[in-house]
């Protein structure tokens, strides 16, 4: 699964995955992180490296480790010696326990079967009060429905899907990438897996794209300021 979607994601493309990406989560994304100098930070599925080299060229004096696996990795993208890349599985993170001061995870977790032995491993690497912090695609507006009334003044998307049931189907991100297996789990079901494992201060966060240069710009983007396409959960260690 990984290894298809990374092949559809360019991030100097201007499709409809690449500008949503930038403009909407990562903006809404770093914003959920307080200061990180000197702090140690663990990105799982980490890919080409592209939120550890964003978040190094915001902050001073971090380590930044990256974990995926090893065919996924590309070292040679990144040259600054805050950055280590780690080939691993998410599912057994090959870390002691509290090694880090955040955990963050970048639209990954509805392509994984297994979310509760990962949140645990993300529970035990992290030290105690450590911040985790992931984003999803939302499970209210991802192949679920059908948008409709695109082109007027409030896009409407009309679920076709029972979006309270935990569900797994094939879906296409585009006409060529796919199908993935994809696993629709309500908002419900993410708080309910942290809670189990002994997080706290549990936030789950659906935002709207508000931006009004980003709409201007892409006004295709218009239906994400009625309907969010991300979901965001975040909480601490106890």
């Amino acid at each position: 699964v990984s290894e298809t979607y990374v092949d559809s994601i360019d991030t100097d493309s201007t499709n409809e995955i690449n500008i949503t990406k930038k403009l909407y989560h990562d903006s809404f994304f770093f914003s959920l992180l307080s200061t990180l100098n000197n702090k140690r930070l663990l990105d799982i599925d980490c890919g080409d490296g592209y939120m550890l080299k964003k978040l190094n060229s915001l902050y001073s004096n971090m380590e930044l480790i990256g974990i995926d696996l090893p065919n996924m990795l590309n070292e040679s993208q990144v040259t600054d010696n805050n950055i280590h890349f780690i080939g691993g599985d998410c599912h057994s993170l090959p870390f002691p326990d509290s090694s880090f001061d955040y955990v963050i995870s970048s639209l990954m977790f509805h392509w994984v079967d297994d979310l509760e032995t990962i949140v645990g491993e993300i529970y035990r690497v992290l030290k105690p009060q450590g911040k985790v912090i992931t984003s999803n695609i939302n499970p209210n507006t991802f192949h679920v429905g059908k948008w409709e009334n695109l082109n007027s003044e409030r896009p409407k998307y009309v679920l076709t899907k029972d979006v309270t049931k935990e569900q797994q189907f094939e879906v296409y991100l585009n006409k060529t990438v796919g199908p993935l297996t994809y696993n629709m789990r309500p908002v419900t079901k993410y708080k309910e897996v942290f809670e189990k494992i002994g997080f706290e201060n549990i936030r789950t966060q659906e935002p709207l794209l508000e931006d009004p240069n980003v709409l201007k710009q892409y006004p295709n983007l218009k239906k994400y300021s009625f309907y969010p396409l991300y979901l965001f959960i975040s909480g601490n260690r106890k």
